[in-house]
């Protein structure tokens, strides 16, 4: 468990992490609103996660100053989007109002920096600029391949007439475009045609710096509320699955794997036999259109059994008499198919001879000899 100071640590670590291609070689400030931080290179002890936090600060070349939260404007500033700033009257600010506020509260803050009067030189304001939204409707390259598109989908067309013909309350069309509105939704989201429209809409919010390749479901999420087309998840699901960035860097949420358990090598040959059944072969003049294959694991031995597709797992055990009177009674049995298995072991119990020893639930060798039996075209 990580205490408020390590924390706040932590939070440099990880800052000097994300932001060293561009830190590495050059001299900069870092601020904090917690006064601890600065005093974390005079600690006179330290801990083996600290004393490695060391060692990774000895690469920078930084001055590490304690800013307080009231004055820290500028980090605030800067992670509000425009479609999550809320005025009064519940619209979203344009990108250039939140580029002014934003612009206004950097230059506040530094002025208030330079009125500290900190040992390094004056600071600049830097350059703003607007931030790349989710809302489409202002981007006239989309739009114009939306409509470009939209003449090529005959789906697409189809909705248009009946929307027009009013059998479609929910869709609205306006400037050639189609627009789906639920009674529940105040924005009206832009249906888009199938082709690249979609591909490239879904890139925007998953490649693209700000969308940082995010899972399945931030994806939609972040394409759900201002855009429509049928089956959406499928589309973001087949995009992100395949995404040779997330496929190459992602890691894996699932259990590893455990390791290869092999069966021990048998002593004598049919001391163990794998066993496996044929079906869909044609009938014979007997009524035979099933084979069960036995395979002898140390000498590879094939014993080949004509049966039934309608056996019982009674009637499967009476036919390892077939092996029984040649070889004698095998200690083990080796199967792909676990419920085969638990009632082969309840028919044992009901023949002449006795249960094998063992039995493993493994992928037989039986996988040649059935190729061999099947049928060709």
């Amino acid at each position: 468990m990580y205490l408020s100071h390590v924390r706040e640590m932590l939070a440099v670590v990880k800052t000097l992490n994300e932001w060293r291609h561009y830190l590495l070689g050059h001299t900069f400030d870092l601020y904090s609103d917690n006064e601890a931080v600065t005093y974390f290179l005079k600690q006179p002890f330290l801990t083996p996660r600290q004393a490695r936090w060391v060692q990774l600060f000895s690469e920078y070349d930084f001055n590490l100053y304690s800013l307080p939260g009231k004055d820290n404007f500028a980090a605030d500033a800067l992670s509000r989007r425009p479609d999550h700033v809320i005025v009064n009257d519940n619209l979203s600010l344009s990108a250039q109002e939140l580029k002014l506020k934003c612009s206004r509260t950097l230059q506040d803050t530094v002025n208030r920096l330079n009125v500290l009067r900190l040992p390094h030189q004056n600071l600049s304001l830097p350059t703003l600029h607007p931030l790349r939204t989710t809302n489409v409707a202002g981007d006239s390259e989309i739009l114009a391949l939306v409509k470009e598109e939209a003449q090529l989908d005959p789906e697409y067309l189809s909705v248009t007439t009946a929307a027009e013909k009013g059998q479609l309350p929910d869709f609205t069309e306006k400037d050639g475009l189609m627009w789906y509105t639920l009674d529940s939704e105040i924005q009206p989201r832009l249906c888009v045609p199938e082709g690249q429209a979609r591909t490239q809409l879904i890139k925007e919010a998953h490649d693209s710096p700000i969308g940082g390749h995010l899972g399945v479901h931030k994806t939609h999420e972040s394409r759900h509320h201002p855009l429509y087309w049928p089956k959406m998840f499928y589309t973001v699901h087949e995009y992100v699955r395949t995404c040779m960035q997330c496929l190459r860097n992602r890691s894996t949420n699932k259990r590893p794997m455990a390791l290869l358990q092999p069966l021990p090598l048998p002593d004598h040959c049919w001391e163990q036999v794998s066993h496996d059944l044929v079906t869909g072969l044609p009938k014979t003049p007997r009524g035979y259109e099933t084979m069960i294959t036995f395979v002898d694991r140390l000498s590879k031995q094939i014993l080949l059994v004509p049966t039934t597709s309608i056996i019982d797992a009674v009637g499967y055990a009476r036919l390892f008499f077939h092996i029984f009177r040649h070889f004698g009674l095998s200690r083990v049995l080796v199967s792909d198919r676990p419920p085969l298995h638990i009632k082969l072991l309840e028919s044992f119990m009901q023949t002449p001879w006795h249960q094998p020893q063992h039995v493993h639930i493994s992928s037989p060798s039986n996988r040649r000899p059935n190729r061999t039996c099947q049928p060709h075209d």
